[in-house]
């Protein structure tokens, strides 16, 4: 049996650390003082307790342990003499900085044997994760890259700033009752966005708040697909789509991408195909933007077929020198269309909120599965949003972002191939905040990389992204990384000379 009592410490510079655990023996056969002395020369030994930490007086330690102050007072007289504590006149008790724990101080909890997980005690979907190979690195892996975010400096963070503290201003907090689907205003300035913006058909009953977008895939995949399933999926595409729809035991069948998005002619050749999970606005990570033609017969395959199709509106703010075409979802007439999408690429990191459309039939089942899966997140966020919304913030944001990102675009063209000539072949895609690049040199992915990376130019390889036949030579390189884009040229004009 042992006493735990939590005692408050103070760090070398006076800040207040965590509450530590002292766990005092009851065996009363030694003195209390002796007892203490050991709980805080385990925390000591066992690295709880670094060099330069601070204890709490001996005063505080008697008050919070319920001890006489002398029982404190030898206590660390004990550890002083041996070596444990040090004192510093008006300064305090510290843990000796000549103490340093050795690997065999520290207490280690003996296994009886080692333990690995087996089918038997594990269910379907993690025997069908753990047979997936490990997720590689893509473009969100690497800082450097910035994938996934607009320009830090571009960011509205003085806008943000101010709603936020404004919700917190006088220690007040707006208090909503609890709603599955999300904080009812935002819902209603997200419909009212989405429907002028994207053409969506949608009402704010029909809008679902996550934090972010991958929960609402992960989810509404769960609810769509059994195991040996069919499921078309575009190839290249979006690498956690296909995982999480593995990870279920869906039959991923790839469908080839062109100029105009994902091929529908292939698609129309499988039978029993229950969803497609396409990125039509800005084709994940081609760029490519599936043209109306294709809008219209991928809907009619699932009219057809009776499947489903997740729209993964990536991307869809930063369109250029082209007119952004309508959603799926605002030209379906069959409730075959799930609506997704986030404010990832826009206003991460202040936040990275995602958002779904849901046909009217599916709405009590989402809810249901939300309610196990993802009940709310920052109700903060979520106020904050709304009002950024609704006071017109997000659209400004979005159209200043996207005359700078064009700019960018450009000159990152020029740079590469003003260095490279024709040694490089850039898509001429007009969307989103990357390129795709194919390169025709005597090298290989691999040493194309290393030597990117000599010369300061963050990209990564497109193989990840494909589900089968990946193409040698083929990179994304970010335009709205954290560097600036004449420090982007000096790395490409050094990459060239490197090459």
């Amino acid at each position: 049996m042992t006493n735990l009592s939590e005692v408050a410490c103070r760090n070398a510079s006076g800040q207040k650390s965590q509450f530590l655990q002292l766990n005092i023996d009851a065996d009363e056969s030694l003195p209390l003082y002796r007892r203490v002395t050991n709980a805080i020369k385990d925390c000591i030994e066992s690295g709880r307790l670094a060099p330069g930490d601070c204890l709490p007086s001996t005063r505080q330690l008697a008050s919070i342990l319920g001890v006489a102050r002398i029982t404190a007072v030898n206590s660390y007289d004990l550890l002083i003499t041996q070596g444990y504590l040090k004192t510093a006149v008006g300064r305090g008790t510290f843990v000796s900085d000549s103490f340093r724990r050795s690997s065999a101080a520290a207490p280690q909890i003996a296994l009886s044997r080692a333990r690995t997980p087996v089918a038997e005690s594990l269910s379907s979907y993690a025997v069908q994760l753990l047979q997936l190979p490990a997720l590689t690195s893509t473009s969100a892996d690497q800082a450097g890259l910035h994938f996934g975010a607009p320009p830090a400096e571009l960011l509205p963070v003085k806008q943000w700033r101010r709603l936020l503290l404004q919700q917190c201003a006088g220690g007040q907090v707006e208090q909503n009752g609890f709603d599955v689907m999300g904080y009812q205003p935002l819902r209603e300035a997200l419909a009212a966005y989405l429907k002028r913006t994207r053409n969506l058909n949608c009402s704010a009953d029909m809008i679902f708040l996550f934090s972010n977008s991958q929960q609402a895939v992960n989810l509404v995949s769960r609810l769509l697909i059994d195991q040996s399933d069919t499921v078309a999926l575009e190839n290249p595409g979006f690498v956690f789509a296909s995982k999480t729809m593995q990870s279920i035991g869906a039959q991923i069948e790839p469908i080839a991408v062109d100029h105009q998005g994902m091929v529908i002619a292939q698609l129309n050749q499988l039978s029993n195909c229950k969803l497609a999970y396409v990125t039509p606005s800005h084709q994940d990570p081609t760029g490519a933007v599936m043209s109306q033609q294709r809008r219209y017969e991928l809907l009619e395959w699932a009219a057809r077929n009776k499947a489903y199709i997740i729209e993964d509106d990536y991307d869809c703010e930063y369109n250029y020198g082209n007119v952004p075409l309508a959603a799926l979802q605002g030209l379906d007439r069959d409730q075959s269309v799930i609506y997704i999408s986030s404010f990832w690429k826009t206003l991460y990191p202040l936040t990275s909120m995602g958002f779904m459309a849901a046909p009217p039939h599916l709405i009590p089942l989402i809810k249901r599965a939300k309610l196990l899966s993802e009940r709310s997140f920052s109700a903060l966020d979520q106020i904050t949003l709304c009002r950024f919304i609704n006071e017109g913030h997000l659209e400004s944001h979005i159209a200043r972002t996207r005359k700078i990102l064009a700019t960018r675009r450009q000159q990152l063209i020029f740079a590469l191939t003003d260095s490279l000539g024709k040694r490089v072949q850039i898509t001429k895609h007009g969307s989103g905040v990357h390129i795709i690049t194919q390169f025709s040199l005597a090298l290989s992915d691999e040493e194309i990389l290393t030597t990117a990376k000599n010369a300061g130019l963050a990209m990564v390889s497109t193989t990840p992204y494909y589900l089968a036949n990946p193409k040698p030579g083929e990179f994304l390189i970010s335009f709205s990384g954290g560097s600036s884009i004449e420090n982007l040229s000096l790395a490409v004009s050094e990459f060239s000379k490197q090459l």
